[in-house]
């Protein structure tokens, strides 16, 4: 006979989690990652150009290739190196190279060595610290819902903010439900414009081809 005023175990409502206790376990559940991979696809319609980002981001070791419109280019970092590919139209309107410049570099890599701004400026962008520190919402009113994504649960974090020309930009954020309490897809919508970004392969190991055609330009 069960005691009275004892509830069983399946009687007991969940207590769902509260979005500042997701934000904070997501936070944590980031800063003990060493790499992720990320695809990021973003339409502006001010432009009406799409642009795309592939990357695998870790602190010291990192790939990126970038599209947007017909411009192309291409990063890697080591510890001991940094190296930029471009067509002509990426090195130009991505890189701000002159023509003389492109005209140098062709269908080479650009290296750059540790200690150098090109080396510094293709870490910021492939480092796993910059993709990750802007992922959360922070000082802003933030919805958490229950929801499934690929047939997993996940929490959704909603949230609004202002881009650097005042527009209202609308953020959806999923996360795992089970497990490590990591990003699977953020969304951004802005008016018309919009951006997916996905995030996967969790600490894994990144290999990083090392071009053999580079060369080196005057800082």
């Amino acid at each position: 006979m069960p005691l009275v005023g004892v509830a069983s175990a399946s009687s007991v409502p969940r207590k769902d989690p509260t979005a500042t206790a997701v934000v904070a376990a997501t936070k944590k559940a980031m800063d003990a990652q060493k790499s992720v991979h990320c695809v990021i696809s973003a339409y502006d319609a001010s432009t009406k150009q799409t642009t795309t980002v592939t990357e695998d981001a870790s602190k010291t070791r990192g790939l990126e290739t970038l599209a947007v419109g017909t411009a192309e280019v291409k990063l890697r970092l080591t510890p001991t190196a940094a190296y930029l590919w471009g067509n002509s139209k990426g090195l130009s309107s991505v890189f701000g190279m002159s023509a003389t410049q492109i005209a140098e570099v062709g269908t080479k890599w650009v290296f750059s060595k540790p200690g150098t701004s090109q080396y510094a400026d293709v870490k910021s962008a492939v480092s796993i610290a910059p993709l990750l520190g802007s992922l959360l919402p922070t000082k802003t009113k933030v919805k958490i819902a229950s929801g499934h994504l690929n047939g997993e649960s996940v929490h959704v974090l909603s949230w609004t903010t202002t881009d650097s020309q005042s527009q209202i930009v609308h953020i959806s954020l999923d996360i795992a439900a089970k497990g490590p309490s990591l990003p699977i897809r953020l969304t951004a919508l802005t008016g018309k414009s919009h951006e997916k970004a996905l995030f996967s392969r969790w600490g894994e190991g990144i290999h990083v081809p090392v071009p053999t055609a580079t060369v080196e330009l005057a800082s």
